[in-house]
């Protein structure tokens, strides 16, 4: 299904944002992706429409913002199922920031669907009757686009106020997860210093407890672990190589600072002691 609506606003000749009230008719129902960003105002009737792989009720007075990257799909729509749609595009926001944070980068329980009982509804159907009284107006002029751009910003401010505890959850969670990728490729470039929790943790700028946590989190498995993981398969890389042939040295390089700590650490990762182990790839890395 093409973009099409019945008002549009432009700004220096390229379109900034559209208007349209439609209902849903059967043949109406398959599959569609459109190219602007939308938020959806349910005049009247319901409807179960799929956004993306989730199933979504929504009755009158809902508001539901979606993307321009889910497929959506009405599944079921009453008789007098009617609906205003807002559309426009990234440059109605003067700060990209705004539009990705609440668009794309969202938390897996995070609703599109803003309900009546929603502390920001009120305000954002009261910007909305102003907005629709914008695009059917017959005068358009330089400010048009700039007040346009302005309420739909405003709506969407209300609408992530409202989220905001869940999209602040998203954030941490991508501030983490870059922490713990910053973390793995420093433990790799660096076996033979200090790896301990405590300082990984100050260099990632968190409490032990905590990024010891987020790191079994993003990696299933504890820190301590895979520090002890990665140098015993840099043992295994040397020796292979022929880099080391003395089991022992290739341990030394590779970080580990004591033999028994060595011994117990290849067998904690790989399940058999090392002899035994590098045996099984031939003679070339026996001690």
């Amino acid at each position: 299904m093409f973009d099409s609506y019945d008002r549009k606003i432009e700004a220096n000749g390229t379109f900034l944002a559209g208007y349209r009230q439609q209902n849903v008719c059967r043949s109406m129902m398959p599959s569609f992706l459109f190219t602007t960003l939308r938020v959806i105002r349910v005049l009247s009737g319901d409807a179960e429409w799929r956004i993306g792989a989730t199933c979504r009720h929504i009755r009158r007075g809902d508001l539901v913002a979606v993307n321009n990257v889910e497929l959506r799909q009405f599944v079921s729509a009453s008789p007098d199922f009617v609906y205003d749609t807002y559309a426009f595009t990234p440059a109605v926001f003067s700060s990209h920031r705004l539009c990705l944070c609440f668009f794309y980068n969202r938390p897996d329980r995070f609703s599109p669907v803003f309900c009546p009982e929603d502390a920001c509804h009120a305000k954002a159907t009261l910007l909305l009757d102003m907005l629709t009284d914008l695009f059917l107006s017959d005068t358009r002029t330089p400010e048009t686009a700039i007040l346009a751009a302005s309420l739909i910003t405003s709506v969407i401010s209300l609408m992530m106020a409202d989220r905001r505890e869940c999209l602040e959850e998203q954030t941490v969670r991508r501030l983490s997860t870059a922490a713990v990728a910053d973390t793995i490729l420093y433990i790799h470039q660096h076996l033979t210093e200090d790896l301990s929790v405590k300082r990984l943790a100050e260099r990632a700028a968190m409490s032990r407890g905590y990024f010891s946590a987020v790191f079994r989190r993003c990696t299933g498995i504890g820190l301590p672990g895979f520090v002890n993981g990665a140098r015993a398969a840099h043992v295994v890389e040397l020796l292979q190589s022929g880099a080391k042939r003395n089991v022992l040295d290739a341990a030394l390089a590779s970080g580990f600072d004591s033999s028994s700590g060595f011994y117990r650490s290849f067998k904690a990762v790989f399940g058999v002691p090392p002899l035994k182990y590098i045996g099984s790839f031939g003679e070339a890395g026996t001690p």
